[in-house]
């Protein structure tokens, strides 16, 4: 099997500044869970992840393998699940929710980000596909096993210093945004 082109890596662009960002961005959902959670990241152990558990104690797991196939571990189930910018690397976004609902327990709560689509000129190479808000809700609509229980927009959560190493980079400042949304497993 080849090498996955769209396959993205959280070390390769996060600086601390980032990082810091977007723990300050996750904490809000984190807050809200009950102690002693186990908590399935799916990503391979990284910088976000390993900030998270050190800075709330949590109990993370991470996931192994390739997402776009059956095959991905682990294959017990949790009830939560921490998705932050994958689905956009994904070249099958139904398929994955339905293998990923198989890992949670019902009632297990999803919360998951992504780049809203944007121009073109925007969409970062290892993206396969970046949706609108129509989209990604219909992807979740035909999977039948989750119900959106909130849903959002926000802008980035760069520092404004990134954004001035180039010509992409500033127009992804001005108008780049994501999505956000907790879900709960049906």
């Amino acid at each position: 099997m080849g090498k996955n082109p769209f396959r993205g890596s959280a070390d390769e662009t996060l600086t601390p500044a980032i990082l810091k960002g977007r723990i300050a961005f996750y904490s809000n959902w984190i807050k809200e869970l009950p102690e002693d959670i186990q908590i399935l990241d799916i990503a391979e152990p990284n910088p976000i992840s390993q900030s998270l558990q050190e800075k709330y104690r949590l109990n993370i797991v991470n996931t192994e393998g390739d997402l776009n196939f059956a095959d991905w571990t682990p294959i017990e189930q949790f009830q939560c699940v921490f998705c932050f910018e994958v689905i956009e690397h994904l070249q099958n976004p139904l398929f994955f929710l339905k293998e990923l609902r198989k890992r949670m327990v019902p009632e297990g709560q999803l919360f998951l980000t992504c780049p809203k689509a944007t121009f073109r000129l925007l969409q970062m190479p290892d993206h396969f596909n970046e949706m609108d808000e129509y989209r990604l809700r219909t992807v979740f609509d035909i999977a039948r096993d989750f119900e959106i229980v909130e849903f959002g927009e926000t802008g980035s959560n760069y520092p404004w210093f990134i954004f001035w190493r180039g010509y992409r980079p500033l127009l992804r400042a001005l108008f780049q945004k994501s999505f956000y949304l907790k879900a709960i497993a049906k």
